[in-house]
């Protein structure tokens, strides 16, 4: 069956409106948070997008019960990975899926006090809380180290790639005005 990325932010940013992603999700369509792309959200913070989910379906049913804080992690984990037919082997914890996961700090004063860890996560947390992450069962970051790579070189990289990006784009725009 067909899923839905729902991009809450890039949605309200360009003013398109709010998903019905409760009643969809209640009709048994799996629904995944994503984030649209940097150039329409203007970030690519998953992290960002949870407490908009939540209050967008809250505003939508004009009441605090839609899209519970519970179902917002499971739309960024299992629906997410069912989204992508991927749901088989990732997206839940369980024997024989990928180990995939994070470890979120809660020492920052924004995360405390804690009544309820997944409205927390869902809105309070942000990426800088993330302190490991494990992916297929192997450590990429422990301690907010990044093990697998050099950040200074992939940020110089993209920002390189970035920038040939807009020279590209530039031409395109001058010769479709002719300036």
């Amino acid at each position: 069956g067909t899923g839905v990325a729902h991009n809450a932010r890039s949605n309200g940013k360009g003013g398109r409106g709010m998903a019905r992603i409760d009643d969809m999700r209640r009709a048994g369509i799996p629904v995944g948070i994503a984030t649209d792309g940097a150039m329409s959200g203007n970030t690519l913070d998953l992290f960002s997008q949870f407490g908009v989910v939540s209050i967008f379906a809250k505003i939508l049913g004009h009441s605090r019960k839609p899209l519970p804080a519970r179902d917002v992690v499971r739309m960024a984990t299992l629906e997410g990975a069912r989204v992508l037919g991927l749901d088989e082997e990732t997206g839940s914890l369980e024997v024989g899926k990928k180990a995939d996961l994070i470890s979120i700090s809660t020492a920052a004063p924004r995360m405390q006090p804690i009544y309820d860890a997944c409205s927390t996560l869902v809105f309070a947390a942000m990426p800088d809380d993330v302190r490991d992450v494990m992916v297929d069962g192997r450590w990429l970051m422990e301690g907010r180290r990044v093990r697998t790579l050099d950040a200074t070189t992939v940020l110089a990289d993209a920002n390189a790639i970035a920038a040939e990006f807009r020279t590209e784009i530039a031409a395109i725009d001058a010769a479709r005005t002719g300036v």
